[in-house]
């Protein structure tokens, strides 16, 4: 809907015309205005409140919800009220965020209503949140960004995509095999062929390279609290594949970001991959995850096949004939039995798929460590 222009004036100037009580002086009505809870405000905005019963002119009403917001926050005094509104504000109004949260202090006035919300309900306001936290000072923003990041992931959701914050975007799909060394009874050694699929959309924002795994989930009945395996996933790929490596190409230098995004089995959305959830302990592989995986580490050496990293375990050593006569792994590598570090051989093929999406004059990206 339309909104009234004077909504961006200054508070001197969004009084006029407001209705005084018997008394009452400019500064008197301005207190008696910013009392009115700004959730209130933006409500009749949105068209949910009975203007009749209101003690001011509705346009004026919702003025007043910016200036209530604006006054508490500067003064650091925020309440989950103000807040609540903030977050109305962001969702019909998101144009007008930067006039109302440009001396926002993230930490202190964000912090303790997060302390208290929960998970759902935070994955409900995400996005707004995260626009309020984009007109925000930086300092002590990233944590809040990053909780509201992760509810919406949780959801299934790709935050960037939801905002329209990529410039560009690629969906990579490939199918690869690869060898690993057996030893047999007799102590002769063969070699075995497995076959994996990398799959994932890459998107590059302002700030990062987001590298993004559309995960559908398909519990078995005794799979457990499939909410609880994926928080536990998730949290533990984004430990182990987030915050160590940028991409670089001189005139550019980009974090990558990776994202699993699990979908449930119901929703019609398309996936990358497709994984079966089964009671625990047995063997996992890429589309096969069972409940006691942990997150650290068999979780994010599956996840690291979906963006086209090979097994570094059992490898094949072969003699001058070419004929296999050992096996190695490699050392502290996500890929490998010691389920160590990511490291930049493993995002060769991300490296690869980013260049190919290059303009035609733009120089080539190359990875390097944070």
């Amino acid at each position: 809907m339309a909104h009234p222009d004077h909504l961006a004036q200054s508070d001197t100037q969004s009084n006029r015309g407001a209705k005084y009580a018997p008394g009452e002086s400019r500064g008197g009505m301005r207190e008696r205005l910013r009392s009115i809870p700004p959730s209130q405000a933006a409500a009749v905005l949105k068209g949910q409140a009975n203007t009749a019963e209101l003690p001011a002119d509705p346009r004026l009403l919702a003025a007043s919800g910016y200036a209530a917001a604006t006054e508490r926050l500067k003064v650091r005094r925020a309440t989950p009220d103000t807040l609540e509104g903030l977050l109305l504000i962001a969702e019909m109004d998101a144009a007008r965020l930067p006039a109302v949260v440009g001396d926002l202090d993230a930490r202190h006035t964000l912090d303790p209503w997060l302390a208290s919300v929960s998970d759902a309900d935070l994955a409900q306001q995400a996005l707004p949140l995260l626009r309020v936290l984009e007109h925000a000072r930086k300092q002590g923003r990233e944590p809040l960004r990053e909780r509201a990041i992760r509810a919406l992931e949780l959801r299934g959701e790709d935050p960037d995509e939801r905002l329209g914050t990529y410039d560009r975007t690629r969906d990579v799909r490939t199918h690869y095999s690869e060898e690993l060394a057996e030893q047999k009874p007799d102590g002769t050694w063969t070699t075995n062929t497995y076959s994996a699929d990398k799959a994932y959309s890459l998107g590059i924002t302002r700030d990062e390279v987001v590298v993004s795994v559309r995960i559908r989930l398909h519990p078995d009945v005794a799979a457990g609290d499939p909410e609880a395996l994926k928080a536990r996933w998730r949290d533990g790929i984004t430990a182990v594949w987030n915050g160590k490596y940028k991409v670089t190409n001189g005139r550019k230098k980009l974090p990558l970001r990776f994202r699993p995004l699990f979908i449930p089995a119901p929703e019609p959305r398309a996936s990358h991959q497709e994984v079966r959830i089964i009671p625990g302990p047995s063997r996992s592989n890429e589309t096969r995850w069972d409940t006691e995986d942990q997150g650290r580490t068999t979780a994010a050496h599956e996840f690291g096949h979906m963006v086209g990293a090979r097994d570094e375990y059992s490898m094949p050593m072969k003699d001058e004939k070419d004929q296999v006569v050992a096996s190695y792994d490699e050392t502290d590598s996500i890929m490998s039995g010691d389920y160590g570090r990511v490291q930049p051989r493993h995002l060769e093929e991300i490296r690869r798929d980013l260049n190919r999406m290059r303009s035609p004059k733009e120089p080539e990206f190359r990875v390097e460590p944070l």
